[in-house]
């Protein structure tokens, strides 16, 4: 046999019918929210059913929320691989830096680096000419016998990188050749660029990617002759006062002294643009075969 409880406001078998007042009554006690008049509950727990448009506006918010989350996952990971590659390019660029700066136990023509030495400036000078005389010397025995054909960037930079190893000694362009041989040598380095200050005339290398005219989040400068490795997006910091490099000024004057008879003050080593003289791309790691110059 069935029950109710007492308060039920509903009859079971053995009840009388409750009168309609009486039911009003039970119901507003139990449900102190009910309107009866509009019979529309405002008890959370009772919410009408939601229009098409709320439904579709909740789908359009959740999605966009998903979207962007995925955005977000996607910006995080190319954010880490952008590191892992800038880290990985400067790691690199300071190797590279430190075995060139082996090459010149004499020292360069900076004005913190003349005096590591007991060799004078005369003596110096004398062996820059040797240098520079000898990897000239050897572009002109090569034309002779290629029917006047100059050789390549990368076989004149070779030969200057073994004439630095022999005299020991050598200013910012030679340093740069024998960076970007030693780069060229890595089979992990997609791209390298010699660069060089416009008014400054200071060259160095960049390790890492040039899309289009926009240097990649990767790219790093191995400067040798400063022992300086950085981000390319570092480089205007770098052309400020407290961090320029000085030439030594005896060494200035014996290789710009047209400047110098012309009054003109000389250039801090960064001045100007950044620009590109000589790109070689690792073609093996862009997925085509052999090596190129861009």
């Amino acid at each position: 046999m069935h029950s109710i409880s007492p308060k039920s406001p509903y009859p079971g078998p053995n009840q009388k019918t409750v009168s309609v007042e009486q039911s009003e009554q039970t119901v507003a006690t139990q449900f102190p929210n009910h309107d009866l008049q509009s019979q529309t509950i405002s008890n959370p727990i009772f919410r009408p059913l939601p229009s098409q448009k709320e439904i579709a506006l909740k789908k359009i918010i959740v999605d966009d929320a998903v979207t962007a989350q995925k955005n977000m996952g996607v910006r995080e990971l190319s954010r880490m691989a952008n590191s892992a590659a800038y880290a990985k390019n400067l790691a690199y660029a300071e190797i590279i830096c430190k075995k060139v700066r082996r090459f010149v136990p004499l020292g360069t023509n900076a004005a913190n680096d003349v005096h590591k030495t007991s060799k004078g400036f005369a003596e110096k000078v004398g062996l820059i000419n040797l240098l520079r005389n000898e990897v000239h010397d050897w572009v002109e025995e090569y034309r002779s016998s290629h029917l006047g054909k100059y050789p390549t960037e990368i076989q004149t930079y070779v030969v200057c990188t073994e004439a630095l190893k022999k005299y020991k000694y050598g200013h910012c362009g030679e340093l740069t050749k024998a960076a970007f041989v030693e780069a060229q040598k890595n089979p992990d380095i997609s791209e390298v660029h010699y660069c060089a200050s416009s008014v400054g005339k200071h060259a160095f290398i960049v390790i890492g990617k040039r899309l289009g005219d926009v240097w990649a989040e990767d790219a790093v400068v191995c400067d040798a002759w400063t022992e300086k490795c950085y981000s390319v997006a570092e480089y205007q910091e770098m052309q400020k006062p407290q961090n320029d490099v000085r030439y030594a000024e005896e060494y200035y004057r014996a290789e710009n002294a047209w400047m110098f008879s012309n009054k003109c003050a000389p250039q801090p080593y960064l001045a100007g643009e950044l620009e590109i003289k000589h790109s070689w791309t690792n073609a093996f790691k862009a997925g085509r075969m052999g090596s190129e110059w861009l």
